[in-house]
């Protein structure tokens, strides 16, 4: 757990310094780490879904290794998996939105090296008659 952390904050790390020195290859292991945590958090959902649907055994065979089950039914009630899933749900989408963010400054990066490396093209306005 401490180094998916570690990495986690070693992708950020690359990523502010790609965007303030803006050379977007320092973006790519941050995407590749978003597209990791959120399959990642996908799975979490549907396994803790299918937990909850299949009955108190299952969810004992599945969680019983990182939580006490019993526990977490007595502070959390018969319904904890599902809250689970929608916190999972909620992180996947939390992702999604800020790969979206992370990506469009790639591509603005790259836009930006692509048009100041390329000669200056006068734009014209043609009207048609």
């Amino acid at each position: 757990m401490v180094g998916i952390l570690a990495f986690a904050a070693v992708t950020t790390s690359l990523m502010i310094y790609g965007i303030i020195t803006e050379q977007a290859k320092y973006l790519w292991p941050q995407m590749a780490f978003m597209h990791i945590e959120a399959v990642l958090l996908v799975i979490s959902a549907i396994v803790s879904i299918t937990s909850m649907s299949m009955g108190i055994q299952t969810t004992h065979r599945l969680f019983g290794a990182f939580v006490s089950v019993h526990e977490m039914e007595d502070h959390f009630g018969p319904i904890w998996p599902f809250n689970m899933a929608v916190l999972s749900f909620f992180g996947a989408a939390i992702v999604v939105w800020f790969y979206i963010i992370v990506r469009g400054a790639y591509d603005f990066i790259l836009d930006k090296e692509y048009f100041t490396k390329s000669p200056n093209i006068e734009m014209v306005k043609k009207v048609a008659l």
